[in-house]
């Protein structure tokens, strides 16, 4: 790209590069720069004579730490399945008195629930913010979405007194239990949303064994009840790591930033939105089937609902090989991004059709590459379950083999899902993440209803299989033109 004249600062390179096509999207993902103008500040020293301008020099990915990275994502829920499994205690549930342990799952769920959209918005927000170089207003932006997340975990919890209060679903004091998880794992998921933001992973694996820990010395050795410990577990690891997180970002941010009051614009809000309600609907999906099986004949219950230990167990079990095989969707989705840009540096703009049909023999071979991994994985996570007497009963044999082959499809649909977001097509998600939900919500109860409580995990599996299909249909019909919408979401 040649310049007849030297520029006069970085500021005019950075207008100049902008009027060639290199926008934030392109310096980005095919020159390796945060930003335009960081892309400029790197080249103006050598802007004297005409030139051209190459990608800047990557160190070469080793594969492994790209995904143990894409992996250490679910260290808490990781570390959470192993340590319930291997020494009867957790930063939540455990073995408690059916009552008891319904309150405490139904504030870990609304915790999820609560959280899942505003930590996806965030957490979108704010890479951008930084991927410009633009610490300053990244650190404001999750500082203010941290704000509204308070406020949203705070009115959630306000609203289910009020519903508790009107339908006396929960006694006394089982309410209050439910509330006190709800806030706290909520606190918890908004700091290690920022954390993730910060590429922080490892630093949330060390608070979730810290709490893991303090729950171990409060139940054990001061003999605090297993609730009692738990919750101060899960706000000695919500601090840890909320503390670091602000530590990082006050290093990170040379000044307190002013928002031009654009926090949450018109632009912002059509921005962040598809990622808030896919955060939402994501959650929703994990955690149709459970309240499938809870709410499944309890005539003989005290409450309308009823935690089932078992059942729980069986999804935790196959959760261990969901967090190995999410890891792939990682390390598929860089590799998605380098074919890419190779591909557009080897082919000409008269080779859109060869682009195209590249594209999609790289697509179908991840597919074809990750079904034997999945599946081996699954095959592995059973016979080690089975050899350590994980599964003493029929029903958790059924349900952890039943999710062993739901979550594999459930991955196939988050690859899609990372796939459209890149493209700037999050219709297509939003759609088939609906679907999948109504599918597991109205099979779930079905077959709860007409077998036993256990067989709601066939909701689950269907649900991940709609979402799977769907999504891969509609990516597959992309692949068409997928030199057209890599384009448009990169203008």
């Amino acid at each position: 790209m040649a310049k007849s004249k030297p520029p006069l600062d970085v500021y005019d390179l950075a207008v100049r590069l902008e009027l060639d096509g290199i926008t934030d999207a392109v310096a980005f993902n095919e020159y390796g720069y945060r930003s335009t103008l960081m892309m400029a500040k790197a080249h103006l020293a050598n802007c004297q004579q005409p030139q051209t301008y190459s990608p800047k020099p990557k160190p070469k990915r080793n594969i492994l730490l790209e995904y143990l990275d894409g992996i250490s994502f679910a260290i808490p829920v990781l570390l959470c399945a192993l340590s319930t499994l291997f020494f009867r205690l957790s930063l939540w549930g455990g073995d408690l008195l059916p009552d008891s342990a319904a309150a405490v799952a139904i504030g870990t769920v609304s915790s999820f629930i609560a959280t899942g959209g505003i930590v996806q918005a965030s957490a979108r927000r704010s890479l951008f913010l930084i991927h410009t170089g633009d610490w300053d207003s990244a650190a404001e932006a999750c500082r203010k979405w941290s704000m509204l997340g308070a406020a949203v975990i705070a009115a959630w919890a306000l609203a289910g007194l009020l519903f508790n209060y009107y339908y006396g679903l929960l006694p006394f004091p089982l309410e209050w239990v439910a509330v006190g998880f709800h806030c706290a794992l909520s606190f918890l998921w908004l700091a290690c949303g920022v954390l993730y933001v910060l590429e922080r992973n490892i630093v949330v694996g060390v608070a979730v064994m810290a709490g893991i820990a303090t729950v171990a010395l409060c139940l054990r050795v001061l003999g605090m009840t297993l609730m009692a410990s738990q919750l101060i577990g899960i706000v000695v690891t919500a601090s840890v790591c909320a503390a670091i997180a602000i530590s990082t970002l006050r290093q990170k941010s040379n000044r307190s930033a002013k928002s031009g009051g654009d926090f949450l614009s018109s632009r912002i809000v059509h921005i962040t939105m598809p990622f808030f309600v896919y955060g939402c609907l994501y959650y929703l999906f994990l955690f149709a089937d459970r309240w499938m099986a809870w709410t499944s004949r309890t005539s003989a219950s005290s409450l309308p609902f009823l935690f089932r230990g078992d059942y729980e167990t069986g999804l935790d079990i196959a959760m261990i090989a969901f967090v190995f095989q999410v890891g792939w969707v990682h390390t598929s989705m860089l590799s998605f991004y380098a074919r890419i840009a190779s591909g557009q540096a080897r082919l000409s703009v008269q080779e859109v059709k060869e682009f195209n049909q590249e594209m999609l023999r790289f697509y179908q071979f991840r597919i074809l590459s990750f079904l034997p991994f999945g599946a081996f994985t699954g095959w592995l996570t059973y016979w080690a379950a089975a050899h350590f007497h994980l599964l003493p009963t029929a029903a958790m044999r059924e349900v952890t083999g039943v999710a062993l082959v739901g979550y594999p499809l459930l991955v196939l649909g988050l690859w899609n899902t990372g796939m459209f977001f890149a493209l700037s097509r999050p219709r297509f998600v939003l759609l088939s993440a609906t679907a999948g939900l109504v599918v597991n919500l109205i099979c779930g109860y079905l077959i709860s209803r007409v077998g036993g409580y256990h067989q709601a995990v066939y909701g689950f599996a269907a649900g991940s299989a709609v979402f799977a299909i769907l999504t891969t249909v509609m990516f597959l019909k992309h692949t068409r033109s997928i030199d057209h919408y890599h384009y448009s979401a990169s203008a």
